[in-house]
């Protein structure tokens, strides 16, 4: 028989190993090893005679533990003072190796998709510095957690993300209090509290299968749950982008603090966001049009055609009041160019051009926000102009969006003219006198959309 290696006693080699690999915690150890040396049950008593240095009531917290992780049990439940046991001492380990193994795949899988997605896009210019900058990896859920509730309490510009609704339940106290509070201080610093800037600066995107919709009633921002399933979360606070992978409990997560790489994922949010929202919130229903909108029987008549031929109405863009039904495009691209409006103001005969004038100044006008917002990702620019509609003399704000060639990578769903050197050219509001009936007004962050909700309108009044 093998003599086995009595240099070292197993006990302390034993702790030795447990430090290493950090199985357990110093104290846990101690006293799950005690157990396991002891030929009999011991009581709480007798391991603060073994241990004098720790409280009775810690030692208690530390069974408590040791139970909850299967490494201890009661001999003789129900009786005083309970008797504790050692149990299997390989258990810890085995569940130490599976935990491990998760982390480890967790890890590749997010080192898999930053080298994969991430990094390519970033790098396909040097204007992105070719590298993704002041990375972190968070190997621990609850460290993670903490960190994101933090960061989350500290945030001055945005909170937003794609997110389980698992990660919501764990920080959306400190979640509503801070969107709460950037929202009333951008409103003192100025900012319109349009649906367009919650949606710009607070826009969560929720995955589950089993919606709480109370959550969504709490939360003061824009919200919308998707049951498509994600491999890696999102969450932006302020210039920092968390890519995490929850599935396996364990909140791996990379930290990213770099300004660009959270543009980019900033645009990839918002329109995870709006394609969520497109998928829950819109209507093929002529009901859903908006009262005003609706009581022109040629503007009807064109949003009849448009239904047919796949467009949707959004609630989230249509006017409370009913002047403005929001419409959205069925051509694939991102959710940003697929939205737009049909905007109607009945008038009497002397009072139409003067609505129409009125009204198409403060759209012009209110189209700056869109184009500050999207001046990282394109060049725009502007003009204002009087062009033929039909028979009609047409207000126009044309505009000519170029992607810029850094941003080409990550928006490739784009329509292709905007792909293009030349980039492309269009109305991006239309507003016209129907006949003197009243103002009506065309507007969309892709000019194809524009020009064509136009022809069909022409087509139906022909």
């Amino acid at each position: 028989m093998q003599r086995r290696n009595s240099g070292t006693k197993w006990d302390e080699k034993l702790m030795e190993l447990i430090q290493e690999a950090g199985v357990l915690d110093d104290e846990d150890a101690s006293v799950y090893i005690a157990l396991l040396k002891s030929r009999n049950p011991l009581t709480g008593n007798q391991l603060s005679t073994i241990f004098p240095d720790l409280k009775r009531t810690h030692i208690y917290s530390i069974l408590n533990r040791l139970q909850q992780d299967e490494l201890v049990e009661i001999k003789n439940p129900g009786k005083r003072p309970a008797k504790y046991e050692a149990l299997d001492p390989l258990r810890p380990i085995e569940t130490a190796l599976r935990t491990q193994k998760d982390r480890l795949q967790a890890l590749e899988a997010l080192y898999q998709y930053t080298k994969i997605e991430v990094v390519p896009r970033l790098s396909e210019t040097g204007i992105f510095g070719g590298r993704v900058s002041s990375t972190f990896v968070i190997p621990d859920r609850n460290e993670f957690l903490s960190e994101i509730r933090t960061h989350i309490e500290r945030a001055k510009i945005r909170v937003m993300g794609h997110i389980n609704q698992d990660l919501l339940l764990e920080i959306k106290n400190p979640l509503y209090a801070t969107t709460a509070r950037i929202r009333d201080l951008h409103q003192d610093q100025g900012y319109r509290m349009t649906w367009e800037y919650a949606r710009d600066h607070h826009a969560l995107t929720i995955e589950t299968d089993n919606p709480n919709t109370t959550l969504e009633k709490e939360y003061p921002s824009s919200f919308t749950f998707s049951e498509k399933s994600i491999e890696t979360e999102i969450l932006i606070i302020d210039n920092t982008t968390y890519l995490s992978n929850l599935d396996t409990k364990m909140g791996l997560a990379l930290k990213i603090e770099d300004e660009s790489v959270t543009e980019v994922y900033r645009m990839v949010v918002i329109n995870t966001y709006l394609e969520a929202s497109f998928a829950s919130q819109t209507s093929n229903s002529i009901s859903s049009i908006g009262k005003f909108v609706g009581s022109n029987d040629m503007i009807r008549d064109t949003v009849k055609d448009l239904l047919k031929k796949g467009w949707l109405i959004s609630k989230e863009n249509t006017d409370a009041l009913g002047h403005e039904t929001g419409i959205i495009s069925p051509t694939p691209g991102l959710g940003l160019f697929r939205l737009g409006g049909i905007i109607y103001y009945p008038a009497e005969n002397d009072d139409a051009t003067e609505i129409l004038i009125r009204q198409f100044e403060q759209f012009a006008n209110q189209s700056d926000y869109f184009v500050k917002s999207l001046h990282r990702q394109f060049d725009v620019t502007r003009r204002t102009k009087t062009k033929k509609f039909g028979n009609y003399n047409a207000q126009v704000l044309e505009i000519t969006v170029k992607i810029r060639d850094e941003w080409k990578p990550v928006l490739q769903d784009l329509p292709e003219a905007m792909l293009s050197p030349k980039g492309l050219t269009g109305p991006a509001l239309v507003g016209l006198n129907l006949d003197s009936k009243g103002a009506f007004l065309v507007w969309g962050l892709n000019p194809e959309n524009v020009s064509h909700i136009m022809e069909t309108l022409l087509e139906t009044k022909e």
